[in-house]
């Protein structure tokens, strides 16, 4: 019975392994190149393998100015405050889909993503009265930084909705399935 669980336990790693081949820690320029354009062309769809720690799928709906950008699956992750980011079913994540050492410039993004984040502050991003729901995206698929303001938000059941006339008609829903 001892021999048998020590067999078991070694074939335990390496059958790890194939469900889940790891990121090499860095890679040339040449070959980070390679597997960017690659993502670019060919995004995977996520699977619970793919996602980070604390990150889940749910379903969601992300609508700016009646366009769907994200409809369907996604990930999603929840703060302890209520805040949350959800990402479109073709996002890639460092560590996961190209190594961790390309940071800054060299990362981007093969979908869309939004933040909805709570805010303690008297004074929200647009000058409203605080505190308050505001949300923020990445505005276009390769950018990785969600800097586009999309103002304050008024929560309705699993929805969140643009308050502001300037701002972009927005709608953001996260169901977690």
């Amino acid at each position: 019975m001892r021999y048998m669980i020590v067999i078991l336990l070694m074939g335990a790693p390496q059958a790890a392994a194939v469900a889940h081949k790891a990121m090499p820690h860095c890679m040339s320029a040449e070959q980070y190149g390679q597997l960017a354009d690659r993502l670019q062309r060919h995004p995977p769809f996520i699977t619970h393998g793919r996602l980070p720690r604390g990150m889940h799928i749910g379903r969601c709906l992300f609508e700016v100015n009646g366009r769907r950008l994200i409809s369907g699956a996604c990930a999603y992750s929840i703060s302890k405050n209520g805040s949350f980011e959800i990402d479109g079913p073709r996002q890639i994540y460092s560590g996961i889909d190209y190594p961790d050492c390309y940071m800054g410039a060299s990362t981007f993004t093969t979908d869309y993503f939004v933040q909805v984040d709570w805010a303690n502050e008297k004074e929200l991003g647009d000058g409203s009265p605080g505190p308050g729901w505001e949300a923020f995206w990445n505005g276009q698929i390769g950018s990785n930084h969600a800097d586009n303001y999309i103002g304050p938000v008024r929560r309705d059941g699993a929805c969140f909705s643009s308050v502001r006339s300037w701002a972009p008609k927005t709608k953001i829903c996260l169901w977690k399935k």
